[in-house]
């Protein structure tokens, strides 16, 4: 409903933010499931500032638009087709990853019950996600997000067939975004996945506004406009993992550094093992040769104490 009265460019971004504020308190603070460090926090603030001024530099709703006729411009239609696409494949490698986990889930289920071994809870959430799983489930969520909030922004610019059409495609978006976020729990961590399905989201957001909407043309500060979407885009970079301004050549030391730790490390316990043993093996030795002499002094004494037979 939102997007009948705005453009897309101001309500995907405003929407989320508000994912974002929500995803903080909902699994930081109230689940308790992930953890949110201050640079997290300041991240996610960063970026829902930013969406409070970008209504006041960004476009302006446009009225008595021919959405047919945006629709059918080549420039729309390769577009269009590029996120149908993206969506599509994106929807079925999701799916697939899926259930490709649930089956090897299962085998090593019914292998650890064979041997009788159950894992910790621990050693279960150490696991690592699937790149797959994290592409897939983002690029669907971000273009069937961008699909539906377009779609649903025609229902009050068409009718007949074009209206039913359009239904028809805002249902399939609907049911594949909420699909993607059934499998978001569970096969991606939130804290990552969040900020970058929130990047995909806005940038496509963008280039559907600016080659369909034609939001260019209202836009009441481009400067600042630009630099909004340049302070989404840093916000959210602040929050996720990522580190495209590290020293490539200062971690290849340090990793270095660190393996000749862990080797020196290795080498030394080695070592003071080796001579324990051997430590050992000469206390044991030392102590046989005090028990044998023991033994044959002993032995002296118990003869000298019979008495002698005499011939």
């Amino acid at each position: 409903v939102a997007s009948w009265f705005a453009p897309i460019s101001i309500v995907i971004p405003t929407v989320v933010a508000c994912q974002l504020l929500f995803n903080m308190v909902l699994f930081g603070s109230i689940l308790s499931t992930e953890r949110f460090p201050k640079d997290l926090r300041v991240g996610t603030f960063f970026v829902a500032l930013a969406v409070i001024l970008l209504p006041i530099v960004g476009p302006k709703s446009q009225e008595n638009q021919d959405i047919l006729l945006l629709l059918l411009r080549p420039k729309s239609m390769v577009w269009m087709a590029i996120l149908c696409i993206v969506m599509i494949v994106s929807f079925v490698a999701m799916v697939w990853t899926n259930s490709f986990k649930r089956k090897s889930e299962t085998a090593d289920q019914e292998n650890r019950s064979a041997l009788n071994f159950a894992s910790s809870d621990g050693e279960d959430r150490g696991k690592k996600f699937s790149t797959t799983a994290f592409m897939s489930n983002m690029l669907c969520q971000s273009t069937a997000g961008v699909l539906g909030a377009s779609t649903s922004k025609m229902f009050v610019m068409v009718d007949g067939v074009v209206l039913a059409i359009t239904i028809g495609v805002f249902v399939v978006t609907r049911v594949m975004h909420m699909v993607s976020i059934v499998y978001q729990a569970n096969t991606v961590s939130q804290s990552k996945f969040v900020p970058m399905s929130v990047a995909c989201t806005i940038i496509c957001n963008a280039i559907t506004g600016i080659l369909i909407w034609e939001d260019w043309l209202t836009v009441q500060s481009y400067v600042g406009y630009a630099v909004i979407i340049l302070q989404i885009i840093l916000g959210i970079y602040l929050v996720s993992e990522l580190d495209i301004f590290n020293d490539d050549e200062m971690e290849s030391n340090s990793i270095q550094l660190q393996n000749a730790i862990v080797h020196n490390k290795r080498a030394s316990l080695r070592s003071s093992i080796v001579f324990s043993k051997r430590e050992s093996i000469m206390i044991l030795q030392g102590l046989e040769s005090y028990l044998i002499e023991d033994a044959y002094e002993e032995s002296d004494a118990h003869e000298n104490l019979l008495p002698h037979t005499w011939t």
